[in-house]
Protein backbone atom coordinates (compact mmCIF):
# COMPACT_ATOMS: atom_id res chain seq x y z
CA UNK A 1 0.00 0.00 0.00
CA UNK A 2 2.72 1.97 0.82
CA UNK A 3 4.66 1.51 -2.11
CA UNK A 4 1.62 2.45 -4.44
CA UNK A 5 1.33 5.70 -2.80
CA UNK A 6 4.82 6.66 -2.99
CA UNK A 7 4.73 5.40 -7.00
CA UNK A 8 1.40 7.16 -6.99
CA UNK A 9 3.04 10.41 -5.62
CA UNK A 10 6.21 10.30 -7.46
CA UNK A 11 4.53 10.11 -10.51
CA UNK A 12 2.02 12.73 -9.68
CA UNK A 13 4.31 15.57 -8.77
CA UNK A 14 5.61 15.58 -12.76
CA UNK A 15 2.36 15.62 -13.89
CA UNK A 16 1.34 18.56 -11.52
CA UNK A 17 4.70 19.91 -12.31
CA UNK A 18 4.12 19.99 -16.05
CA UNK A 19 0.56 21.44 -15.52
CA UNK A 20 1.85 24.12 -13.56
CA UNK A 21 4.11 25.05 -15.83
CA UNK A 22 1.53 24.83 -19.06
CA UNK A 23 -0.67 27.01 -16.98
CA UNK A 24 1.80 29.55 -16.71
CA UNK A 25 2.90 29.36 -20.24
CA UNK A 26 -1.02 30.21 -21.31
CA UNK A 27 -1.03 32.49 -19.05
CA UNK A 28 2.11 34.32 -20.38
CA UNK A 29 0.63 34.22 -24.04
CA UNK A 30 -2.64 35.84 -23.07
CA UNK A 31 -1.44 38.50 -21.16
CA UNK A 32 1.48 38.98 -24.91
CA UNK A 33 -1.55 38.69 -26.86
CA UNK A 34 -3.59 41.63 -24.60
CA UNK A 35 -0.41 43.60 -24.57
CA UNK A 36 0.17 42.87 -29.08
CA UNK A 37 -3.95 43.86 -29.38
CA UNK A 38 -3.32 46.96 -27.00
CA UNK A 39 0.19 48.08 -28.72
CA UNK A 40 -2.17 48.52 -31.96
CA UNK A 41 -3.53 51.57 -32.69
CA UNK A 42 -7.48 51.34 -33.07
CA UNK A 43 -8.32 54.39 -35.00
CA UNK A 44 -9.86 53.01 -37.70
CA UNK A 45 -11.34 50.09 -35.72
CA UNK A 46 -13.16 52.49 -33.65
CA UNK A 47 -14.39 54.61 -36.76
CA UNK A 48 -15.88 51.49 -38.59
CA UNK A 49 -17.79 50.91 -35.24
CA UNK A 50 -19.26 54.37 -34.76
CA UNK A 51 -20.12 54.32 -38.53
CA UNK A 52 -21.74 51.38 -38.10
CA UNK A 53 -23.88 52.19 -34.93
CA UNK A 54 -24.73 55.34 -37.05
CA UNK A 55 -26.11 53.36 -39.77
CA UNK A 56 -27.82 50.68 -37.55
CA UNK A 57 -29.20 53.80 -35.46
CA UNK A 58 -30.15 55.64 -39.44
CA UNK A 59 -32.45 52.85 -40.63
CA UNK A 60 -33.88 52.62 -37.21
CA UNK A 61 -35.06 56.36 -37.64
CA UNK A 62 -36.20 55.78 -40.68
CA UNK A 63 -38.57 53.19 -39.93
CA UNK A 64 -39.28 55.63 -36.55
CA UNK A 65 -40.31 58.57 -38.67
CA UNK A 66 -42.26 56.57 -41.07
CA UNK A 67 -44.56 55.45 -37.84
CA UNK A 68 -45.08 59.11 -35.99
CA UNK A 69 -45.90 60.31 -39.59
CA UNK A 70 -49.04 62.40 -38.85
CA UNK A 71 -51.60 61.93 -42.08
CA UNK A 72 -52.28 65.37 -42.35
CA UNK A 73 -48.07 66.12 -42.27
CA UNK A 74 -47.97 63.29 -45.22
CA UNK A 75 -50.19 64.88 -47.58
CA UNK A 76 -48.86 68.19 -47.57
CA UNK A 77 -45.52 67.53 -47.65
CA UNK A 78 -45.51 64.45 -49.96
CA UNK A 79 -48.85 63.50 -51.41
CA UNK A 80 -49.85 66.87 -53.07
CA UNK A 81 -46.47 67.30 -54.29
CA UNK A 82 -45.99 63.97 -56.42
CA UNK A 83 -49.97 64.43 -57.23
CA UNK A 84 -48.49 67.44 -59.29
CA UNK A 85 -46.16 66.10 -60.86
CA UNK A 86 -48.79 63.25 -61.37
CA UNK A 87 -47.32 60.51 -59.80
CA UNK A 88 -48.52 57.96 -57.79
CA UNK A 89 -46.84 58.17 -53.62
CA UNK A 90 -46.34 55.75 -51.35
CA UNK A 91 -44.30 56.30 -48.50
CA UNK A 92 -42.89 53.00 -48.40
CA UNK A 93 -41.87 52.88 -51.82
CA UNK A 94 -40.65 56.09 -52.67
CA UNK A 95 -38.84 57.49 -49.22
CA UNK A 96 -38.07 54.99 -46.69
CA UNK A 97 -36.96 52.24 -49.48
CA UNK A 98 -34.52 54.19 -51.61
CA UNK A 99 -33.69 55.66 -47.74
CA UNK A 100 -32.57 52.48 -46.78
CA UNK A 101 -30.93 51.48 -50.19
CA UNK A 102 -28.61 54.67 -50.33
CA UNK A 103 -27.40 54.04 -47.01
CA UNK A 104 -26.65 50.99 -47.42
CA UNK A 105 -24.90 51.63 -50.50
CA UNK A 106 -22.93 54.22 -49.21
CA UNK A 107 -22.28 51.95 -45.71
CA UNK A 108 -21.01 49.08 -48.20
CA UNK A 109 -18.29 51.81 -50.17
CA UNK A 110 -17.29 52.95 -46.92
CA UNK A 111 -16.40 49.35 -46.05
CA UNK A 112 -15.01 48.43 -49.33
CA UNK A 113 -12.62 51.30 -49.14
CA UNK A 114 -11.52 50.78 -45.26
CA UNK A 115 -11.00 46.95 -45.48
CA UNK A 116 -9.84 46.48 -49.43
CA UNK A 117 -8.50 49.68 -50.37
CA UNK A 118 -6.37 51.00 -47.75
CA UNK A 119 -5.07 47.63 -46.89
CA UNK A 120 -3.19 48.24 -50.03
CA UNK A 121 -1.87 51.69 -49.35
CA UNK A 122 -0.63 49.99 -45.71
CA UNK A 123 1.11 47.76 -48.00
CA UNK A 124 2.77 50.98 -49.81
CA UNK A 125 3.89 52.11 -47.05
CA UNK A 126 6.56 49.14 -46.62
CA UNK A 127 7.11 48.40 -50.55
CA UNK A 128 10.77 49.32 -51.69
CA UNK A 129 10.16 47.71 -54.82
CA UNK A 130 9.16 50.55 -57.51
CA UNK A 131 7.17 47.91 -59.65
CA UNK A 132 5.10 46.42 -56.34
CA UNK A 133 4.83 50.04 -55.23
CA UNK A 134 3.00 51.30 -59.44
CA UNK A 135 0.69 48.14 -59.20
CA UNK A 136 -0.73 48.66 -56.21
CA UNK A 137 -1.22 52.62 -56.89
CA UNK A 138 -3.11 51.42 -60.29
CA UNK A 139 -5.53 49.32 -58.43
CA UNK A 140 -6.15 51.83 -55.65
CA UNK A 141 -7.46 53.95 -57.82
CA UNK A 142 -9.25 51.50 -60.28
CA UNK A 143 -10.95 51.06 -57.13
CA UNK A 144 -11.34 54.14 -56.13
CA UNK A 145 -13.15 54.73 -59.60
CA UNK A 146 -15.00 51.97 -59.30
CA UNK A 147 -16.54 52.80 -55.94
CA UNK A 148 -17.55 56.11 -56.93
CA UNK A 149 -19.35 55.00 -60.30
CA UNK A 150 -21.38 52.68 -58.06
CA UNK A 151 -21.89 55.23 -55.55
CA UNK A 152 -22.92 57.73 -58.43
CA UNK A 153 -25.20 54.90 -60.17
CA UNK A 154 -27.01 54.32 -56.78
CA UNK A 155 -28.13 57.37 -56.31
CA UNK A 156 -29.38 57.71 -59.59
CA UNK A 157 -31.60 54.76 -59.23
CA UNK A 158 -32.33 56.06 -56.03
CA UNK A 159 -33.55 58.95 -57.17
CA UNK A 160 -35.35 57.51 -60.24
CA UNK A 161 -38.08 55.75 -57.42
CA UNK A 162 -37.89 58.06 -54.85
CA UNK A 163 -38.53 61.57 -57.30
CA UNK A 164 -37.02 63.90 -54.72
CA UNK A 165 -36.77 67.20 -56.88
CA UNK A 166 -40.66 67.19 -56.51
CA UNK A 167 -40.32 68.03 -52.67
CA UNK A 168 -37.19 69.76 -53.12
CA UNK A 169 -35.07 67.07 -51.68
CA UNK A 170 -35.88 68.05 -48.10
CA UNK A 171 -34.25 66.50 -44.75
CA UNK A 172 -34.96 63.02 -45.95
CA UNK A 173 -32.57 62.99 -49.15
CA UNK A 174 -29.57 64.76 -47.82
CA UNK A 175 -27.59 61.69 -49.20
CA UNK A 176 -29.11 62.59 -52.82
CA UNK A 177 -28.18 65.91 -52.08
CA UNK A 178 -24.68 65.41 -51.98
CA UNK A 179 -23.92 64.32 -55.75
CA UNK A 180 -26.42 67.24 -57.29
CA UNK A 181 -30.19 68.15 -58.51
CA UNK A 182 -31.21 65.46 -60.95
CA UNK A 183 -35.07 65.92 -62.12
CA UNK A 184 -34.21 63.24 -65.33
CA UNK A 185 -32.86 60.07 -63.17
CA UNK A 186 -31.47 57.21 -65.05
CA UNK A 187 -31.17 59.34 -68.88
CA UNK A 188 -27.58 59.97 -67.87
CA UNK A 189 -25.53 56.44 -66.34
CA UNK A 190 -22.89 58.97 -65.03
CA UNK A 191 -24.81 61.45 -63.59
CA UNK A 192 -23.04 62.82 -60.32
CA UNK A 193 -20.07 60.85 -61.26
CA UNK A 194 -17.79 63.70 -60.90
CA UNK A 195 -19.25 64.65 -57.08
CA UNK A 196 -19.14 61.31 -56.25
CA UNK A 197 -15.35 61.03 -57.52
CA UNK A 198 -14.60 64.03 -55.44
CA UNK A 199 -16.39 62.26 -52.68
CA UNK A 200 -14.40 59.46 -52.66
CA UNK A 201 -11.37 61.28 -53.60
CA UNK A 202 -11.31 63.39 -49.97
CA UNK A 203 -12.41 60.37 -48.06
CA UNK A 204 -9.45 58.30 -49.38
CA UNK A 205 -7.19 61.40 -48.24
CA UNK A 206 -8.43 61.64 -44.75
CA UNK A 207 -8.63 57.72 -44.53
CA UNK A 208 -4.82 57.39 -45.81
CA UNK A 209 -3.48 60.18 -43.72
CA UNK A 210 -5.40 58.41 -41.06
CA UNK A 211 -3.33 54.72 -41.74
CA UNK A 212 -0.06 57.08 -42.27
CA UNK A 213 -0.86 58.59 -38.75
CA UNK A 214 -1.08 55.23 -36.78
CA UNK A 215 1.77 53.63 -38.87
CA UNK A 216 4.01 56.32 -37.42
CA UNK A 217 2.75 56.48 -33.85
CA UNK A 218 2.63 52.60 -33.67
CA UNK A 219 6.89 52.63 -34.92
CA UNK A 220 7.57 56.09 -32.71
CA UNK A 221 10.25 53.87 -30.19
CA UNK A 222 10.39 54.46 -26.70
CA UNK A 223 7.44 56.56 -26.65
CA UNK A 224 5.15 55.10 -28.93
CA UNK A 225 2.92 52.67 -26.07
CA UNK A 226 2.15 56.34 -24.40
CA UNK A 227 1.13 57.77 -27.95
CA UNK A 228 -0.70 54.48 -28.69
CA UNK A 229 -2.86 54.82 -25.11
CA UNK A 230 -3.83 58.29 -25.85
CA UNK A 231 -4.95 57.47 -29.60
CA UNK A 232 -7.33 54.55 -28.40
CA UNK A 233 -8.70 56.30 -25.60
CA UNK A 234 -9.32 59.44 -27.40
CA UNK A 235 -10.85 57.86 -30.70
CA UNK A 236 -12.78 55.94 -28.29
CA UNK A 237 -14.46 58.34 -26.53
CA UNK A 238 -14.93 60.28 -29.72
CA UNK A 239 -16.96 56.82 -31.02
CA UNK A 240 -19.22 56.55 -27.94
CA UNK A 241 -19.38 60.45 -28.19
CA UNK A 242 -20.77 60.99 -31.39
CA UNK A 243 -22.84 57.82 -31.54
CA UNK A 244 -25.28 59.19 -28.90
CA UNK A 245 -25.39 62.48 -30.84
CA UNK A 246 -26.33 60.59 -33.83
CA UNK A 247 -28.96 58.69 -31.74
CA UNK A 248 -30.19 62.10 -30.21
CA UNK A 249 -30.81 63.53 -33.52
CA UNK A 250 -32.08 60.84 -35.95
CA UNK A 251 -34.44 60.01 -33.17
CA UNK A 252 -35.50 63.82 -33.23
CA UNK A 253 -34.71 64.32 -29.59
CA UNK A 254 -32.43 67.13 -29.93
CA UNK A 255 -33.14 70.25 -32.23
CA UNK A 256 -30.06 70.88 -35.39
CA UNK A 257 -29.41 74.30 -33.26
CA UNK A 258 -29.04 71.77 -29.87
CA UNK A 259 -26.93 69.16 -32.18
CA UNK A 260 -24.37 72.02 -33.51
CA UNK A 261 -23.71 73.11 -30.02
CA UNK A 262 -23.26 69.22 -28.82
CA UNK A 263 -20.35 68.84 -31.68
CA UNK A 264 -18.44 71.80 -30.70
CA UNK A 265 -18.36 72.56 -27.13
CA UNK A 266 -18.59 68.89 -25.73
CA UNK A 267 -15.68 67.70 -28.09
CA UNK A 268 -13.91 70.87 -26.64
CA UNK A 269 -13.92 69.94 -23.32
CA UNK A 270 -13.03 66.32 -23.79
CA UNK A 271 -10.03 67.42 -25.28
CA UNK A 272 -9.01 69.98 -22.68
CA UNK A 273 -9.78 66.72 -20.53
CA UNK A 274 -7.41 64.53 -22.53
CA UNK A 275 -4.84 66.98 -22.86
CA UNK A 276 -4.77 67.39 -18.86
CA UNK A 277 -4.76 63.84 -18.21
CA UNK A 278 -1.91 62.75 -20.60
CA UNK A 279 0.26 65.93 -21.21
CA UNK A 280 0.21 67.55 -18.06
CA UNK A 281 0.30 65.47 -15.43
Amino acid sequence: MRLWLCNTISFSIPLFEGLITFCKKCHEDILTLRKNRTMKVRWREHEILLISISAAIALVSYVWNWSILQPETMESDYVMPFSKGKIAFDYVSNIMLPQMAVLLLVYLLYLWINLFVLPLGRQMLMDNAAIDYFKKAVLILLQILVISYLFALGVNVATYYAHPYLINYGPNFRILQWLGYNDAPLTNLFSGFEEALTISIIYTIYAFVREVSSFKIERSGTKGSFKILVSNQLTSLLAIYLSIGVLLVNLNIISETVSIAYLILVPSILLSFMMNSYWLF
